[in-house]
């Protein structure tokens, strides 16, 4: 492993991620201040060839798409509507609002402060250029990446059901859309202490040509693919 050169970003910003948009393209994002900034890095010239400052969220998953890189964004210290970020390799910047899919999380006051999460997922299929994104409350939104269009989906069964708060976790494999993650409960003890306990959500996977629900097993709350097959923790 070598340094094979760098780029100069802005000072006095910090920073969130880095993504390959495509093989001479990096996308990086940063906070400034409540808002973010996103750049477009060329890795061959070594510079920064775009920049867009954009209005302020919480980056809650992320994908590589066919021409870029999607960003699923929720709302700053409260729960409300999910955005979508598309990020073109050569600059370009679209947003999306998912308006019935919620994202974030709120505080309560209180000894101790009790807070809900809801971290719904996103899934990039970069053959046919779409975006899913996997609600915690058993819908599905459908983003067509050079359309900018979103067709959302409604699922039924055991896909719906999530406590006071929960986090999705998604992706693309063999044509299925294949979820995991976990709901949690707040609990509290006979001594009056509040604290918390998370269920697994179970492995599912989703077909979006008919847009089927199959239930694969209940105890799983983190999966990955590895070549064809899922390797699953619980």
């Amino acid at each position: 492993m070598r340094v094979l050169g760098s780029a100069k970003l802005a000072f006095g910003t910090a920073l969130l991620g880095v993504l390959w948009a495509d093989p001479d393209r990096v996308v990086v994002l940063q906070r400034l201040g409540a808002d973010f900034r996103v750049s477009v890095v060329d890795t061959r010239r070594l510079r920064v060839v775009s920049r867009a400052r954009l209005a302020g969220g919480t980056v809650v998953d992320a994908g590589r798409t066919s021409s870029g890189v999607a960003l699923l964004l929720g709302p700053n210290y409260e729960i409300g509507p999910a955005r979508l970020l598309l990020v073109g390799a050569r600059g370009g910047v679209r947003q999306i609002g998912l308006g019935t899919i919620r994202a974030g999380a709120a505080w309560h006051e209180g000894t101790p402060p009790v807070g809900n999460q809801w971290s719904p997922a996103l899934a990039a299929d970069r053959n046919s250029d779409t975006v899913y994104v996997v609600s915690t409350e058993g819908s599905v939104a459908e983003v067509g990446v050079a359309s900018a269009t979103v067709t959302f989906r409604t699922l039924r069964g055991r896909f719906a059901k999530v406590f006071a708060g929960a986090s999705r976790d998604a992706f693309f494999l063999d044509g299925r859309i294949v979820v995991t993650g976990e709901a949690m409960e707040l609990t509290t003890a006979i001594d009056g202490a509040v604290g918390g306990a998370t269920t697994p959500f179970g492995l599912e996977t989703i077909d979006p040509s008919s847009w089927q629900v199959t239930r694969i097993a209940p105890a799983v709350s983190d999966a990955r693919p590895w070549g064809s097959a899922i390797v699953t923790t619980g």
